[in-house]
């Protein structure tokens, strides 16, 4: 139903902290192989082998587990890592993330989540900070859409310590599905990805683009590690959405607004809630009435566009918009959620306070005498019937009556 460590140290790239004398010895170009030595700061410089894309790596730790994990800055308040340590529930002030600024500890990064999304489809998760990292220009990652080539170089940025990243490298190997499934990749430390390495962004050793997260690595290296390839469609569907979701929160919050669960408000009977079916993240989902429960994928942010008092109905778990599909206009054409596409008339919507008070009418712009109502008979409570455009009755019919709990 509704879902809701030790290591030489790297930071900015291998070498970054190394001294003058030691740069001429220790950053030697890397041997081709399967497993490559990195390559250190200078040298990368040079050769372009090991990208500035490592700088949009975040450290993670969750609750009192002293494990740190990684995780890619998608936005610079948006980080997208393995769910296989952030289990469903997790209260999102327990997640710390931290990025340090190797030229001034000072500049340090460190802050809480406000928002957890997990991906349940695909074991991803999606963090909002609650404040942004001062990212340099062109370190919010990049996600082509374009898988990495069988042998492509692949670098595996993780942390050891808070202030410390160390590195892996890996020729990609084959696919399978959304999955890479490759032997453990050895540190240039010499450790062999483990499991607290679940998270670890892997870039192109050429372009910096990120291609894939490391979703579970087996202990001691004794099994094969998995690593979720970032190109699928869906896959790159949810990062955009959740940066969309990034958005949206950036503007609402500040005007002293949360995400609002609409009910319907049917006199003398149960409230409905307006729910995205089964939880899902994909497009075409239709939106129905369910028993209030209040999780994410119940509430909505009211995001506002074009004209004074239109809003976006942006869901609080996918991201995607309330819509209507195509545009219909027809008596009984179903809700759904679909990719936001702000100021489409066909999911902006006027939340019209009617003038007796109890309620709103859920009026869509290109339809402007139709209303978002439950289906049927008057006044229906089933759960997991699709809301539907009627009519606007002005009279205020309990099936277009809709309240906004927080």
């Amino acid at each position: 139903m509704n879902l809701f460590k030790r290591a030489t140290k790297i930071a900015l790239a291998p070498c970054m902290l190394a001294t003058l004398a030691t740069l001429a010895t220790a950053c030697a170009a890397p041997v081709e192989g399967d497993d490559e030595p990195i390559a250190t700061q200078a040298q990368a410089i040079v050769n372009g082998r090991v990208p500035p894309g490592r700088m949009s790596v975040a450290a993670i730790t969750v609750g009192s587990d002293p494990a740190i994990h990684s995780g890619v800055f998608v936005e610079s308040d948006l980080v997208v890592t393995s769910a296989s340590f952030i289990p469903w529930g997790t209260a999102p002030g327990s997640v710390r993330i931290s990025f340090p600024d190797p030229a001034n500890p000072a500049n340090d990064l460190n802050t809480v989540a406000t928002h957890v999304n997990l991906n349940h489809e695909y074991g991803m998760v999606a963090l909002r900070l609650s404040r942004p990292a001062s990212l340099r220009a062109g370190f919010v990652q990049a996600f082509s859409s374009t898988a990495p080539t069988q042998g492509a170089l692949l670098n595996c940025v993780g942390y050891a310590s808070a202030r410390t990243q160390r590195l892996a490298q890996k020729r990609f190997a084959v696919v399978r599905g959304e999955d890479a499934d490759m032997g453990a990749p050895t540190f240039d430390t010499g450790e062999i990805m483990e499991p607290r390495d679940a998270g670890v962004p892997c870039f192109d050793g050429v372009t910096g683009v990120v291609h894939a997260v490391v979703m579970s690595a087996p202990a001691n290296g004794t099994s094969q590690t998995r690593f979720r390839v970032l190109q699928g469609r869906r896959m790159q569907e949810w990062i955009s959405d959740m940066r969309n979701l990034a958005q949206v929160r950036r503007t609402v919050l500040p005007l002293g607004r949360a995400a609002w669960t609409p009910y319907t408000q049917p006199t003398g009977t149960t409230s409905m809630c307006m729910d995205v079916a089964g939880g899902s993240l994909q497009a075409n989902i239709p939106v129905n009435q369910f028993t209030c429960t209040f999780t994410p994928n119940q509430r909505f942010w009211a995001m506002p566009v074009g004209t004074q008092g239109r809003f976006a109905l942006v869901n609080d778990y996918s991201g995607k918009c309330l819509d209507v599909p195509g545009g219909a206009t027809a008596t009984g054409t179903g809700m759904q959620q679909f990719r936001c596409a702000f100021g489409s008339p066909n999911q902006t919507f006027e939340l019209y306070a009617h003038p007796n008070g109890g309620g709103h009418h859920i009026i869509p712009d290109h339809a402007r005498s139709m209303c978002v109502s439950a289906p049927g008979a008057v006044p229906n409570t089933t759960p997991s019937v699709r809301l539907v455009l009627k009519p606007c009755l002005w009279s205020f019919s309990a099936d277009q009556r809709w309240g906004f709990a927080l």
